[in-house]
């Protein structure tokens, strides 16, 4: 029974905590967390304190019409997937819990912190689990039934990243982060698989054909996979909940470098870059490696006098001992792994069609926890005043597997209270049966004083001697060749 518990509380674990692609909060001067993606982007409240959380699914190969579609019955629709190679169960998630977002800014520099936890996974689920789960092993009488997970994996770790930007006149600015990263908990399947051939056979009730192999590594909280395994008196349950409980800072320690900036050519373009994650943890809190052989083996059949009783756990775990025994799962205690962060890369390009309203196109990639994931969108920012601020973007989504979706961000400027929230797949809330993808992010900031700009042109109104019109540092902030001294009249 101990098998199953560890299996069910290390899913949990990692579920109950599970913002790829950038959406309202890139290179927006009225939300602090834009210079949490990139440094050298400064916004324009002189202090922002916040929370907030980013979610992202994507599920290439499936969507709620695989499973709930017009098929009459769930025989039929289970028997559909399985034998449909253009459908897959694997799903990546992506969930960045921002537990305080913190800026600064002064006349030329902005000071960042971030608290946040991340949780990241790609799940690659064997479609003939299902058929397993339904219908037995008599659907495969004769055939192989296949088990393959490769390739899974499931991260989260605690990041607090410290930030500092500065400006270089009124039109270049760059900046710098730094992580302080502590890992949580890690598994990596590099290769797990599983085969499974039945026959019948007169003198047993069947006979199976197993074979498989793995190699995996973890760093589950202390907990021991190997002595969950191999120890009847090992008590996962208690050594979860001591887990959970207490994770030493000390341990699974990692850190990450990050760099941007920001070039204002001129009033109507703005160019910007940055790369982040650039980085690694290092797993030594029961650190584990799993490896086993491909080696087949013969099970020849089950004693009638047990068939009776397989709710037994006495007979379940017997069954599950002798099955871990005959594939001799040779498993080993490390000193330490390394898990290496992919790099994170954005750029962007902006036309401002006026001081307040622009066009935004932006690319990324290294995203997902194997950093193959990318984007490309088209946003269009149109700021209310200094109230309200406004985004509707069109993305495109994992180039090997394009998703399309149309987004909508927004938040209120009401005083220092600032709601914000951004649906990255709006598109799909109206056909969410057959949606692929679904991202959102959400938060609240309290901010308090502004250092106003309404030319956009990185120099503060009360500095500038012509704030309606977009200028440089070197003439108090009006036009090249203006020898007026002031263009703020009323006309």
């Amino acid at each position: 029974m101990k098998k199953f518990i560890l299996i069910s509380a290390l899913a949990l674990g990692f579920s109950t905590k599970v913002s790829a692609q950038t959406g309202f909060e890139f290179n927006n001067r009225h939300l602090s967390q834009s210079n949490y993606l990139n440094p050298a982007f400064l916004p324009q409240y002189k202090l922002s304190l916040g929370f907030g959380n980013g979610f992202e699914a994507y599920h290439p190969g499936f969507n709620i019409n695989t499973f709930f579609n017009a098929a009459t019955d769930a025989p039929t629709t289970i028997r559909s997937i399985i034998n449909d190679p253009n459908v897959n169960l694997n799903m990546s998630l992506d969930n960045r819990t921002e537990i305080m977002q913190a800026g600064f800014k002064s006349k030329n520099s902005y000071f960042g912190f971030n608290i946040s936890n991340q949780t990241l996974g790609q799940i690659n689920i064997p479609k003939d689990i299902l058929g397993m789960a339904m219908f037995g092993n008599q659907e495969y009488f004769g055939k192989r039934a296949n088990f393959d997970m490769s390739g899974t994996e499931l991260m989260s770790y605690n990041e607090a990243k410290f930030s500092y930007g500065r400006s270089f006149g009124n039109k270049l600015n760059v900046g710098i982060s730094y992580s302080m990263i502590n890992g949580i908990a890690h598994a990596n399947l590099k290769s797990a698989y599983a085969y499974l051939e039945t026959d019948t056979n007169v003198n047993t009730i069947y006979q199976m054909k197993m074979g498989g192999g793995f190699d995996a590594q973890t760093s589950l909280m202390g907990l021991s996979v190997m002595k969950a395994l191999n120890d009847s008196t090992y008590d996962v349950q208690q050594e979860l909940e001591n887990g959970f409980l207490s994770n030493p800072l000390g341990y699974n320690k990692g850190s990450a470098l990050g760099f941007g900036f920001v070039y204002r050519a001129n009033s109507q373009w703005r160019i910007s870059g940055s790369m982040s994650n650039m980085g690694k943890i290092t797993w030594d809190l029961g650190a584990e490696s799993h490896k086993m052989a491909d080696k087949p083996w013969t099970f020849t059949g089950l004693d009638t006098s047990i068939t009776n009783d397989l709710k037994n756990v006495t007979v379940q775990d017997a069954l599950l001992d002798s099955f871990a025994q005959a594939f001799e799962n040779q498993s080993t205690m490390l000193t330490s792994y390394e898990t290496q962060l992919h790099a994170r890369y954005t750029l962007g390009v902006e036309y401002f069609l006026s001081p307040r309203t622009y066009v935004q196109m932006a690319y990324g990639s290294g995203y997902g926890v194997k950093g193959d994931k990318s984007f490309a969108s088209v946003n269009m920012h149109k700021e209310l005043g200094e109230w309200v601020d406004l985004r509707l973007n069109y993305g495109i989504y994992d180039y090997k597997n394009p998703q399309h979706s149309i987004g909508f961000g927004m938040s209120l400027n009401l005083g220092p209270v600032q709601p914000w929230m951004s649906f990255n797949t709006l598109s799909n809330a109206f056909n969410y049966a057959a949606s692929h993808r679904q991202s959102i992010q959400f938060g609240l900031n309290i901010n308090i004083g502004i250092r106003k700009d309404r030319d956009g042109d990185g120099i503060r109104d009360k500095a500038d001697s012509c704030y309606k019109t977009f200028g440089v540092m070197s003439n108090n902030g009006c036009p090249l060749g203006f020898l007026g001294g002031s263009m703020n009249y009323d006309e």
